[in-house]
Order: C-alpha cells, then structure tokens, then sequence
C-alpha cells in the first residue's frame, strides 16, 4: 500500500504544470493598490449607477481584472464591486444591481462603467 502511494503522489506531482521561465512572477500587492486608486475614483463621486450614486460604504471590490489587447501592452484595468445591498432598477421590479464594474484609467478616473443585474 505504501509503493502504490508513492507512486500516486510522484504521478499526481509529475502532472502539475511548471510556469515558463519568461512569464513573470505576479505581483500580488498590486491590485491592493489598483482597489485603492479605485475607491478614492469613488470617494470623488465617480461611481453612478442609473440614479444612484454609489459610496464606498456600498460596495465591496472582489476582483481586479487586466484585460490585455494583442497588440497592445498596456493592459485596461477593470475593478469589479459586489454591492453590499443590491440596488432596484427603476422600470423593473424584478431586477436589481448586485455588482458593478468599472475601468481605472491611467489617470485614476472611472469610466465603462457597467452594472450587473440579476432577477428574484
């Protein structure tokens, strides 16, 4: 039982992938940073969804996405919020805003900004 568990383990080790050596190590603190340029955008009233204009106090950023064209090296930086409470849409009852996106521009303003609605 012992040899069939090593060989299982040595097997399941062997199948994990190695990063290439060219791609970079991420950088993890970095969307730390991007969340606070992020909030301070919203701090500055930059946040508006429909007629609502949304404060720090509603939202809770979760991701941090880079989204990298192929011929550009310049990633565009989107943020991605839950809203602590969703939010109604005016005209349909059944919906509300769950979370909101939003692009950081090199200059730390928001824009594209995008609401995520889902149904009762």
């Amino acid at each position: 039982m012992l040899i069939a568990g090593l060989l299982f383990s040595a097997a399941v080790t062997a199948a994990l992938p190695l990063r290439p050596a060219d791609i970079p190590e991420p950088q993890f603190n970095e969307p730390r940073h991007i969340v606070r340029l992020y909030l301070i955008a919203v701090d500055r009233g930059e946040l508006q969804v429909f007629t609502h204009q949304i404060s720090k106090a509603m939202i809770s950023p979760t991701r941090v996405e880079y989204i990298y064209k192929i011929d550009d090296p310049v990633p565009t930086i989107r943020v991605f919020s839950e809203l602590t409470e969703p939010l109604s849409v005016l005209y349909c009852d059944e919906c509300r805003v769950r979370g909101v996106s939003a692009v950081l521009t090199p200059d730390g303003r928001l824009t594209n900004i995008e609401a995520h609605i889902s149904t009762n």
